[in-house]
């Protein structure tokens, strides 16, 4: 998940569809959850979005030894409700 307050504005919703390439990111501040128990994940989104967190994204990846060994910051981006 990320946020980047109003820095990607525009952004397709989740599950909407979209004819548009990979692109990169804007510039802005970017946060990283990892989510180890899905049962939590709705509870932290709620958490991002009642302290301002804007575009929040979804992603899967290989978490090894602190951190994500698979990110791709050029990956369009799959924004969560």
């Amino acid at each position: 998940m990320r946020t980047m307050d109003g820095a990607a504005g525009g952004l397709p919703e989740e599950g909407e569809a979209t004819n548009q390439k990979p692109r990169p990111r804007s510039a802005g501040m970017m946060v990283a959850v990892r989510v180890a128990k899905p049962e939590l994940r709705q509870g932290i989104i709620d958490s991002l979005k009642h302290f301002g967190a804007k575009d929040i994204e979804s992603a899967q990846g290989v978490w090894e030894n602190g951190e994500w060994v698979d990110f791709d910051p050029v990956a369009y981006p799959k924004l969560v409700h």
